[in-house]
């Protein structure tokens, strides 16, 4: 049974997949791409970007499975503006095949925190420019993805206005 930090791990991920599905279900694929004037991305940029994270946590558990292209990196990487954002994000993946990718993700990641403990893991891994442990970057991405299920019900609330 795993410790009580990857249980937490995994409601996190429960819940940021299921709160991120249930505000975006009724959203078109252009909606996914419209930029907020108020200083948060787009939706599809904005998932994108979480499933980048993910694609990371995955590697860093040692999970190499997700599939995740150097063009799905540059669509959904850092922008310096939420115009940019979208724009980069129109040549990523589509809304549906991004929900789907979170269900992808989700059932990998809780199998990976589900055979072994985040304070198991040996050594220091490449993080930011420097190095953590296992549980500390797990730790920072799941919070990060919080960050942005916040955001997305932000957004679609505000595309619904």
């Amino acid at each position: 049974m795993p410790d009580v930090a990857n249980q937490f791990a995994i409601q996190c991920l429960t819940f940021g997949t299921e709160r991120v599905k249930e505000k975006c279900q009724s959203l078109s694929q252009e909606e996914s791409l419209q930029p907020m004037g108020f200083g948060h991305n787009c939706v599809n940029w904005t998932i994108g970007h979480m499933l980048k994270t993910r694609k990371f946590l995955l590697e860093v558990l040692g999970d190499q499975s997700f599939e995740w292209t150097e063009r799905d990196d540059e669509a959904y990487g850092d922008a310096d503006t939420v115009e940019e954002a979208a724009s980069k994000a129109a040549a990523g993946r589509d809304l549906s095949q991004l929900l789907e990718d979170l269900d992808t993700t989700y059932n990998l990641l809780k199998k990976a925190l589900a055979e072994k403990d985040l304070r198991d893991f040996e050594g220091k891994r490449p993080f930011f420019s420097g190095e953590a442990a296992v549980h500390e970057i797990a730790g920072f991405m799941i919070w990060h993805e919080g960050t942005h299920v916040g955001e997305i019900g932000v957004i679609c609330e505000a595309l619904k206005s």
